[in-house]
């Protein structure tokens, strides 16, 4: 989804990024990190912006849909474990009991 100007809060990432509540000791987060999440993205999650002549921007509804977007991806990862037992292990436990390892 794309920052609509008509309907949404735009501002500077300097701006959003002192809108966002202040992390480890207290540091208030930095507006490289913003910008770093709109190059690079986090996770696999980039955040919208857009160039206002030559100051990126963003919007208070873009920051709440990369923090949801974060947020779902997190509980996806994190739920329940189909995961079958890794053939590593059965394989080296059936080394040591053939006495090969």
């Amino acid at each position: 989804m794309a920052i609509n100007l008509s309907t949404e809060r735009v501002m500077s990432l300097r701006a959003a990024a002192k809108t966002l509540p202040r992390r480890r000791q207290n540091k208030a987060v930095h507006t490289s990190c913003l910008y770093r999440y709109a190059q690079s993205g986090f996770r696999g999650v980039k955040l919208e912006v857009l160039r206002l002549g030559g100051v990126l921007c963003t919007s208070q509804e873009a920051l709440q849909r990369f923090f949801d977007r974060l947020t779902c991806s997190e509980n996806l990862a994190s739920g329940p474990s189909t995961a079958q037992p890794s053939t590593r292990s059965n394989a080296s436990s059936e080394l040591d009991r053939e006495g090969l390892r």
